[in-house]
This record gives structure tokens, sequence and C-alpha cells, in this order.
């Protein structure tokens, strides 16, 4: 059977595709809502945005986008070890 010689290939996709998925969804929020009525929409990537070029916080800024940066590794990280399995050729 051909699945376990995709199994490198699926998980490289998952990741992919997660790490996309947090920056994918800033254009959706800026396109229709801008954060939303009293920022109800606002995800951690719009909001790096806002503090960054609408209020000139660039500290805090750089601050939230650290910690996008460690829920990134932390996730990467977690799908390393419990996602990937090692394949016999």
């Amino acid at each position: 059977m051909q699945l376990p010689l995709l199994s490198p290939t699926t998980f490289f996709l998952l990741v992919i595709n997660i790490v996309y998925a947090f920056f994918d969804t800033f254009g959706i929020v800026d396109a229709t809502t801008h954060g939303g009525p009293g920022q109800s929409t606002t995800i951690l990537v719009y909001k790096v945005y806002l503090d960054g070029f609408k209020a000139l916080d660039l500290g805090g800024s750089a601050a939230q986008s650290v910690i996008l940066m460690f829920i990134v590794i932390a996730l990467t990280v977690i799908q390393f070890r419990y996602v990937e399995k090692k394949v016999q050729y």
C-alpha cells in the first residue's frame, strides 16, 4: 500500500497549511470587518498589524509577533513529535 510512503509529504503539507492558516485569516478580517464590532473578530495577526501600523506601538507589536512566532514553533514541534511517523523503506 502506498499510504505509508506518503506520510512525510502529508506531514509537510499539514505543517505548512496550519502555519498558512494563521496568516491567511488576516486578509479576510481586514477586508470584511476590520476587527469586527467591538474588536470581536480581531485575531493575533491583525492585532499585530493594528498596533504596529495604525497605533504606531512598535514595541508592543514586536512583542506580539514574537509570541505569535512561539505559538507557530510550538505547534510545529507538537506536530513533529506526535504526528510524524517514521517510514521504513
